[in-house]
Parts: C-alpha cells; structure tokens; sequence
C-alpha cells in the first residue's frame, strides 16, 4: 500500500478485513482491542469510519474510556456533532438507556439496555467527563471567546457583590444605598446569565445552558422562564426519536421548569411572553415517548395543561394560537384506532376550537378572529373523521367570509377535506352536480381560469406520485399551506388521523371560482332544516 493511497484502501486492508469479520460473525472483541482499532483508524485519517467501527461495540460494553472516545469522534467529525456529544453526557453514568421500539418508535413503549459498567460511576466522574467535554471544545473559536467572555464577566459581578458586602464604614448611613447597589448587580448578573443561555442554545451548547440555569439558582426575572423552556424544547427537537433516554432527560427539565414556573411571580398568563412558554411545554407533550402504564401519555399530558388553563379561566392563553396549535396537534396524532376514541378526540378537538371562539368574540375588538389556515385544516379533518356538521358548517362560514369580505386566497389543500366531507356525509351522489367537483374538469370553468390540475389526495396532501403508500414517503407529504405551523399540522395528520386511511392521489382542479361555489353550495346543505 502507497502512503498517498491510505484512505483508499484502508477498506481493503488486513486489519478493516479482519475487524469487519468480527463483527459480523456476531463476536464482540474486548474493549481494549477495540479501542485499538478506532485509535488506527483515526491515525489514518478515517474519522468517520473510526466513529462508525466506535458504536459496533455494544453499548453494555462501554466503560469511561469509551465514553470519552466516542465523544472525541464526534467532535471530530466536520461539522462538529455537538448534540450526539451532549448525549453521551447524558448517557455516562446512567444504570440502562432507553430506546425507541423500532418497529413503531412513536406508539410503543421503548426498549431498556442495562449498562452493568456505568454502576460504580460518581457525580466526580460525571464532572470530569463534563470537564474533558469543555477542553475538547477549546477549538471552537466563536463559542470559546463568547464562553470566557461570559465566565469573567460573572467573577466580575460576583467579587463586586462580595466587596460591597464587606465594605460598610458607616452601616446607618451607606445601608440603603449599598442595598440599591446589590439589586442592580444582580440585575445585571441575571440578564447576563439570559443572554448566555440564548447565546449557548443557538450554538447547540445545550447542557452548557442548562447548567448556567441551575447556577442562578433564585436569581431569575420575567424573561428567565420562556428563555429555559425554550431552550428545552430546541434541545429536545433535535434529538432523534430512537435515543429516548436523551429526550426524556431533556422532558424532565421542562416539566420542571413549568412547574417552578407556571402561575409564579415570574409568568403571569398576560404576559407577552406567556403564550411562548406554554407552546414550547405543550409540543414536548405532545411528542413524548410512550410508556407501558399510559397508552395515551401524549394526550394525558397535554390534556393536563389544558384542563389547568381551564380551570383557572386563563383566557388570553385558551385563545392564543400558539397554544392551540400544539393542542390540536395532540388531539390529531391521538385520532386513530377505535371509532369511539376517535369521535372522543374529535369531540375533545371541537370542545378547543369553540372555546378559543367564545373567548375571542368577549375579548376587546383590537383581538383579530382570523385563524391560521393549518389550523383550519385540521379542524376539517376533524369533521370528516367524525361526520360532524354543525362544526363543519362554522368552518365554511370562516371561509366565505375570507373570501367573499376579507378578499383572501384560500389554499387548495383546504378544499379537498371539503369536498371530501360534502361527497361523503352530505351529498346526494346520484343528483348532486357538486359531487367530485374539485377533482373533476369543469369545461368552460377551468378552461376560463387556466387551471394547472396538481396531484393532490381526500385529507389535502400533495404528492408527485399517485399510488405510493410507502409509510415513510408519506411522511415527506405536506400540503400547499405557506404558513410557520404547516409542518407540525401535517406530521400530527400523517401519524394519527390519516392513519389506516387510503389516501389515493387524484387531479385538483382548483379556482377561486370553484371554492366559492363548493363552499357555498355545502354550507347551504348543512344548514338545511331537512339535514
């Protein structure tokens, strides 16, 4: 072998030959050997394969030394994998780890691994892990500036506290100013401390901002609880849904910040901020892993945040989009199984959207009514789970009024659950000239507005192709809703009431024209005392 030709044949060599024979035979080689070969193959430059041989040693082998060498492999790699570093911070020091069941992640409980090694380890070694973590991150020069810089400027604030303290010459006298004095250091330390939670969480430095959190300790203000939850929901976020020990670490620290928070001195519900806190503690609700003693953890605990906002009449809250959203998201991916369970999810769904109306409409006139479109959305699918008219016909009211006052353009997606809904429970299909009208060419009609047809399915989803039902080309599917909360609708859609559903692709022609006159001609027969 040539030495510029090393990491070509590197697969090719006796050692990779070998150690792949190894493996693949099912034996487990000792640790020390192991290591030996991710150690040569990080010496000839393959990092990515020297990673990739680390985790082939099965993780109930792994003591410190592997620990730590994992996490310089990841750190190694370009770009740098800080939160899979972060996750073994987690992992180190842990009796067993908790993974997704891989054969249906989000629906049934996980799968614990024992880690027989991790027994004896302290709260020391769990320092000195996360000190080795701090000096392998020295490279960084962005967050190591922003980190130091943070770190001199809290010594500075705490020896001025402590001089103050101790310099009191005239008690009688100084005691009132050295008291104003106090607060607004502390001040300063506490909106210091915020900035670098945020500075931190943006540079994936997550545990870093985690602990900034635990060391202010009661020196927090109003900005605080929204700034932690927030951080907890991105660290959550981009965790993998297979390490469910990492995300459920991470579910613990914002429930824990909910619960120190929520109805304190710190958030009030009419806060600004307020609506914020609660989104990010109801989406990692909603996304939980599922656990043996709860079928429906998810819902359970989202319903227990909603029920507490109810019953303490925290109507700026019930009413806020940010909040509903998250809400109609669990009531979606829960609306599968059993016909009785899904009317009671949709009747939980519907319960929602009236109270955010009723609230809305007693509120000052400056509060606008309109509702996102994704929202919409999935109301309609809502209705056409559970056949139910009367909130159908309120949600074709909503939509006459964009279009005939408000001058709106109504998504396509939003039509097809429509037309569904109007072909399944309310047209006479033998009589009805409406029946497949947005799916159907209407000559004159669409020749006049130069309809492009797309491909689109009954619950409003595009799709290039129109007979893959691939589970996991499915959950690419989106719908042409261009708004932020379009993404989480879909994915609560695809995971819950599309579910057992053939969704076959069929040719939208859609117009304007068209909408208005499905839409009209639906309400009327929902309305119609003979329905």
């Amino acid at each position: 072998m040539m030495p510029n030709d090393k990491k070509l044949d590197i697969k090719h060599s006796i050692l990779w030959r070998l150690f792949t024979k190894v493996i693949e035979s099912g034996h487990v080689l000792q640790t020390d050997a192991h290591l030996a070969v991710v150690s040569i193959l990080v010496d000839k430059g393959h990092n990515s394969l020297a990673l990739q041989a680390m985790y082939t040693l099965p993780r109930k082998n792994w003591d410190t030394q592997c620990y730590r060498t994992a996490m310089l492999l990841h750190l190694m790699q370009n770009p740098k994998q800080i939160i899979e570093a972060q996750k073994l911070l987690s992992d180190y020091g842990k009796p067993y780890l908790e993974i997704a069941n891989p054969t249906a992640p989000n629906d049934l409980p996980p799968l614990r691994i024992k880690m027989p090694l991790m027994e004896g380890i302290t709260e020391r070694d769990q320092f000195r892990l996360w000190m080795f973590y701090q000096a392998a991150q020295s490279d960084n020069d962005y967050w190591t500036r922003e980190k130091n810089a943070f770190e001199t400027k809290r010594k500075e604030n705490l020896m001025l506290l402590k001089e103050r303290e101790n310099d009191s010459v005239d008690w009688t006298l100084e005691q009132l100013d050295m008291e104003s004095k106090r607060l607004e250091v502390d001040r300063k330390c506490t909106e210091n401390d915020n900035t670098m939670i945020y500075i931190a969480m943006n540079n994936k430095q997550f545990e870093y901002a985690w602990q900034v959190y635990l060391a202010m300790a009661d020196a927090v203000n109003e900005s605080t609880p929204c700034i932690v939850m927030h951080l907890c929901w991105v660290a959550f976020r981009q965790i993998p849904i297979a390490d469910v020990s990492f995300r459920t670490e991470w579910e613990n620290r914002a429930w824990s910040v909910y619960s120190r928070f929520m109805c304190s001195e710190y958030l009030h519900p009419d806060q600004p901020e307020a609506p914020s806190f609660v989104h990010d503690i109801l989406y990692i609700a909603s996304n939980t892993p599922e656990v043996n003693v709860d079928k429906k953890t998810r819902y359970t605990k989202a319903m227990s945040i909603y029920n507490l906002l109810s019953r303490l009449h925290f109507d700026r809250l019930l009413c806020d989009d940010r909040v509903v959203e998250p809400l109609v998201c669990t009531v979606l991916y829960e609306c599968k199984g059993t016909p009785l369970n899904i009317v009671k999810m949709c009747e939980k769904g519907f319960e929602i959207m009236d109270k955010r109306n009723e609230i809305i409409q007693r509120l000052p006139v400056t509060r606008t009514n309109e509702m996102p479109y994704s929202l919409i959305w999935g109301f309609l699918i809502l209705c056409l789970k559970s056949g139910d008219e009367t909130h159908f016909q309120q949600i074709l009211i909503r939509l006459l009024h964009n279009l005939l006052e408000e001058n709106h353009n109504i998504p396509s997606s939003i039509l097809a659950p429509i037309q569904c809904f109007h072909d399944k429970y309310t047209c006479n299909q033998k009589t009805c000239y409406f029946e497949d009208y947005m799916f159907r060419y209407i000559k004159y009609t669409d020749d006049l507005d130069d309809t492009v047809p797309t491909n689109m399915n009954e619950f409003g989803f595009l799709s290039s192709d129109k007979t893959d039902q691939n589970y996991k080309q499915k959950l690419l599917w989106n719908s042409n809703i261009k708004e932020p909360q379009e993404p989480n609708i879909a994915l609560a859609i695809l995971m819950g009431a599309a579910t057992g559903e053939e969704l076959a692709q069929k040719q939208m022609y859609f117009s304007t024209k068209k909408a208005k006159a499905l839409i009209r001609h639906a309400c009327s027969l929902t309305s119609s005392p003979s329905k």
